[in-house]
């Protein structure tokens, strides 16, 4: 038995029909952060790989950014501005990401650099988070709950952060 379906979508303000036949899955960018340890960039990066591997989507680049704490604000992050602009250029679709943590440990510029990030159409999926995903349709209800999840993990990320640091 054949099944075909039809779905509509909207790409820049205009309405598409895709078939089944020509419905390819999204393109991802993958978001590694680690401050000290390449081991845990390798865990980042095999996790999301096998994620991206799992729902077939299509890997547009790899972001790394080495070395940068989570308190180091996204515009001073070598990939930061890259990240935005490629979404921006819908380059990618979707930014992979295992954890809230791995974005910033910091409320503020955690929040504002998702929201940027999100500003272009681009959506956030956090692995370990899922609770904290873009979500697949708006509403303002849906939208508070997503910021207060994602602040209570920021929030819990800076507190870490503390711990570490004393």
């Amino acid at each position: 038995m054949l099944i075909f379906w039809l779905v509509t979508v909207e790409i820049n303000d205009t309405l598409v029909v895709m078939d089944s036949k020509t419905l390819k899955p999204p393109v991802v960018a993958l978001y590694l952060r680690g401050s000290t340890s390449s081991s845990d960039e390798e865990v980042q990066r095999y996790n999301l790989m096998e994620y991206a591997k799992k729902k077939d989507y299509i890997i547009f680049k790899e972001y790394l950014d080495h070395g940068y704490g989570g308190d180091t604000q996204a515009s001073d992050r070598k990939y930061a501005p890259d990240v935005i602009e490629d979404a921006r250029l819908g380059k990618f679709q979707v930014l992979l990401v295992t954890a809230v943590d791995r974005i910033a440990r910091d409320e503020e510029y955690g929040l504002n650099y998702l929201r940027r990030i999100e500003e272009t159409g681009c959506k956030v999926n956090f692995l370990d988070q899922p609770y904290a995903n873009t979500p697949e349709i708006y509403s303002p209800d849906v939208a508070d709950m997503i910021k207060n999840s994602r602040s209570m993990l920021l929030m819990g990320a800076r507190m870490e952060l503390t711990r570490i640091r004393a």
